[in-house]
C-alpha cells in the first residue's frame, strides 16, 4: 500500500499531462474563426445575374487593353500595363443593406486585387451601380475567375471576406478576346 502511495503523485502528473496534450491535439483541430466564417460561394458566368445572399452582380463586358486612359482632374490619365489590362463593365446590387464591394480576380492560378475601379462608397439597396473595373494582370490569361463579396473588417485581421454570406465567383470567358492598344475605361459603361 505504501508504495501505491508513493506513486500516486507521480500517476496524477502522467494523467494531468496525457489530458493536456489531448486537448491540445484537439484544440490544433478546431476551426478558426475566418475558416469557420468563410463566405458561401455562388458560381455563374458573365452575362447572367449571379445573385447570392445579400448581393447580385452581371458583368456585361469585358476587354483586354494595354493602357486603360480616364478623365481626372488635370486632364487625361494614362494606366500603361507592363503585362495586360483586363477591363469589366458590371453592375453590382446590395439586396438588403448598404455595403461596399470588395473585387478579386484569379486568372491562371493568381489572384488579383482591384487597381482600377468605378465603385467607391456603399452602395444602396435596390439601386444596382452600373461601372468599370480594371485589374491589371501580368501576361494575357487563358482563363478568368471574378470574385464579389461585401467589404467587411474584423477587429483583429482588417479586412475579411463576407463572414457568413455569399461571395459570387463569375466565370469570365476571354475566347477572342485580343487586347487593344488602348481603352477609355468611361467610354465604355
Amino acid at each position: 500500500m505504501t508504495a501505491w502511495k508513493t506513486l500516486r503523485p507521480a500517476a496524477h502528473i502522467a494523467v494531468a499531462a496525457a489530458l493536456l496534450a489531448v486537448a491540445g491535439l484537439m484544440w490544433s483541430w478546431l476551426p478558426t474563426k475566418l475558416q469557420s466564417w468563410a463566405p458561401i460561394p455562388v458560381y455563374g458566368v458573365a452575362g447572367q445575374r449571379v445573385a447570392g445572399r445579400d448581393l447580385a452582380v452581371t458583368v456585361f463586358d469585358t476587354y483586354l487593353a494595354d493602357e486603360v486612359t480616364t478623365n481626372g482632374r488635370r486632364g487625361l490619365n494614362r494606366f500603361r500595363s507592363k503585362g495586360v489590362w483586363v477591363v469589366m463593365v458590371l453592375s453590382y446590387e446590395p439586396l438588403l443593406t448598404p455595403e461596399v464591394p470588395h473585387f478579386e480576380m484569379q486568372a491562371d492560378g493568381a489572384t488579383f486585387s482591384t487597381n482600377l475601379s468605378g465603385f467607391n462608397g456603399r452602395v444602396q439597396p435596390g439601386i444596382p451601380m452600373r461601372g468599370p473595373l480594371a485589374l491589371e494582370v501580368p501576361t494575357v490569361p487563358q482563363s478568368v475567375r471574378l470574385l464579389v463579396s461585401d467589404e467587411r473588417t474584423d477587429e483583429t485581421t482588417g479586412k475579411i471576406d463576407a463572414p457568413l454570406d455569399s461571395q459570387l465567383v463569375i466565370t469570365i470567358p476571354l475566347a477572342g478576346c485580343v487586347p487593344r492598344a488602348s481603352l477609355d475605361r468611361k467610354r465604355h459603361v
